[in-house]
């Protein structure tokens, strides 16, 4: 064994001692790093969805469980009340182990039944709508105003204030948002959606308290076909 020693050159022997005190030294610090963060570092237990949670599924106390995580890894938005996420659905698929934000969940009354539909209006001044004063799940009528000669028309009647979009993007808009938000999302029914194609031929769409204008208001007209003007 002496012999073999003598023969593996001076350098050789000293990089593996070296290495030796380098592990001896590594392995108690890592040790203690692990225990530091268990003990220092400031934990979160948050609610996750459980299993896969698809679109459009109203979320139960089953679909949920509960994860702890560094409180430095919690995402600014994610929800920590169980019972903020239970009846609500969600409006992406979420996924095991997962915050849950809150804007992948809508309130149950977002979702669409048999013969309703989606439709966005632009506003471009708080007279639109209501002064600034809507809100969220607002019953609103709907109108479309060309100009100060002829009587409003209505678009829709008891519409759902379904989302209020900022100029950022964000559904509820934020602080740096100007105080006109960019986009309305609105619940209306299926046959009223053609109502909608009227502005794009100019004038503005107006929203008024479901009931507050209900005189002088003309109702969309429809224009005959050819076909139909033969068979009269």
């Amino acid at each position: 064994m002496t012999n073999l020693f003598r023969k593996i050159p001076i350098k050789y022997i000293k990089h593996f001692f070296i290495m030796l005190i380098v592990i001896a030294v590594t392995i108690p610090a890592t040790k203690y790093q692990r225990e530091w963060v268990a003990n220092n570092q400031e934990t979160i237990s948050l609610p996750v969805p459980a299993h896969v949670i698809y679109a459009g599924h109203v979320i139960t106390p089953g679909d949920i469980t509960i994860r702890k995580f560094l409180k430095a890894a919690q995402e600014p938005t994610s929800i920590q009340d169980t019972t903020e996420i239970t009846g609500r659905v969600a409006a992406s698929d979420l996924y095991p182990m997962e915050q849950i934000r809150a804007d992948k969940l809508v309130p149950p009354e977002n979702i669409l039944n048999t013969g309703e539909a989606y439709v966005s209006i632009k506003a471009d001044s708080l007279e639109q709508i209501l002064g600034g004063q809507i809100q969220p799940n607002m019953q609103v009528d709907v109108y479309h105003v060309v100009d100060l000669e002829n009587a409003p028309v209505l678009l829709a009647k008891s519409a759902i204030v379904s989302g209020i979009v900022g100029a950022s993007g964000s559904v509820t808009p934020t602080q740096n948002d100007p105080p006109v938000p960019k986009w309305v999302l609105l619940k209306v029914k299926e046959t009223e959606c053609a109502n909608f194609t009227r502005p794009v031929m100019g004038g503005k769409v107006f929203l008024s308290q479901t009931g507050y204008m209900s005189t002088n208001v003309s109702q969309p007209t429809t224009q005959t076909s050819p076909q139909d003007q033969v068979q009269q």
